[in-house]
């Protein structure tokens, strides 16, 4: 049922424009990518919608923290949080990185007021723009350890 109604919508021609130069610009940039019309459309309502219906208050909060990528790096990398919340995270790294979309990384979250590590988990990367990156947390055990951070210690 879903199939039929969304090879019928008719989206006029300046979405049906705009959907053609996304789905050129996605393949342009991701050639391993087989994407059609619908799985774009799918996409876009779907992260839309996600966004616009986000279930879990991001709390606006600076901390400093490190990440790794699973399996190329040795050393970590420094970042900046953004926002937090018990779903996910907001950060922005120091320097310029190779950071992808649907990744895992290691991040770990450090204390302002002394040296050392508040959290360590694993985060998949859901957005990425420029050095900002949008991610979830892997482990939903983590709740607990980020009530201090998001009630403001």
């Amino acid at each position: 049922m879903t199939e039929q109604r969304l090879s019928h919508v008719r989206l006029g021609d300046y979405l049906d424009d705009a959907v053609d130069q996304a789905l050129a610009l996605l393949q342009h940039r991701n050639p391993e990518l087989r994407w059609d019309r619908e799985q774009l459309i799918r996409l876009t309502v779907g992260y839309g919608l996600t966004r616009l219906f986000r279930q879990q208050t991001r709390v606006a909060l600076t901390l400093t923290g490190t990440f790794k990528h699973l399996y190329a790096d040795r050393y970590p990398h420094d970042l900046i949080v953004d926002n937090l919340s018990h779903g996910g995270i907001g950060f922005r790294t120091l320097e310029d990185h190779v950071i992808q979309v649907n990744e895992v990384l290691l991040i770990e979250l450090m204390s302002q007021d002394e040296p050392s590590i508040l959290v360590e988990t694993h985060v998949l990367v859901k957005h990425v723009q420029g050095r900002a990156v949008g991610a979830a947390f892997a482990e939903p055990e983590l709740r607990g350890k980020l009530e201090r951070l998001l009630l403001g210690n």
